[in-house]
């Protein structure tokens, strides 16, 4: 049986609901594809979208940005939040690589966690990020030039993103830098 794992931001529903219909199509061209969702995002979002055999594994993927509404970002909380989720980094590899271990599959589906990137590329699993947009390129314009520890996130997080095979980014997608490679995909849809 084929496996993906499949590592899915759970900064709101947008990167869920973006990598569904991906996944769905797979399912349709690779018969017996099974997905590890490696998400906080709640299994109800994935019980009548998704059409391929999956299993959610909770664990949190990334920060992203802490928001008060879709426009009001909280830069001092997202700033806590990173600094939070990247004190233990080399910790959480080491358990993110251990559990891809556990599993081994065929790839590493990322929207947009750094660190199932990171993780599969010790772990001599390719992976592939799928996204219009990438923390790096957000958080970037919200470094504070007196706080030196933001640009150390934001480059952290772009060594992390330089390990993926490709970045598939869908249209409408920001320009992104850290990615090696990217080949640019329509839109999205069901």
């Amino acid at each position: 049986m084929p496996l993906i794992w499949c590592a899915i931001s759970s900064h709101g529903l947008g990167h869920a609901a973006q990598i569904v219909p991906v996944l769905n199509e797979l399912g349709r061209m690779v018969p017996g594809l099974h997905a590890i969702l490696r998400t906080q995002v709640p299994s109800w979002f994935f019980e009548n979208r998704l059409t391929i055999p999956w299993t959610l594994s909770p664990a949190q993927q990334d920060v992203g940005c802490i928001q008060h509404g879709p426009l009001n970002i909280d830069v001092a909380a997202t700033w806590t939040a990173h600094a939070r989720f990247h004190a233990n980094w080399e910790e959480q590899v080491r358990g993110e690589t251990l559990a891809m271990h556990a599993v081994a599959p065929a790839l590493v589906l990322s929207d947009i966690s750094h660190l199932a990137i990171e993780s599969a590329a010790q772990t001599g699993i390719s992976s592939v990020a799928l996204c219009n947009l990438s923390w790096d390129q957000i958080l970037e314009p919200l470094a504070d030039p007196a706080e030196p520890d933001h640009h150390r996130i934001v480059e952290h997080i772009r060594r992390a993103y330089a390990k993926a095979l490709l970045l598939l980014r869908p249209a409408p997608g920001i320009p992104i830098k850290a990615f090696g490679k990217i080949v640019d995909i329509g839109p999205i849809v069901d």
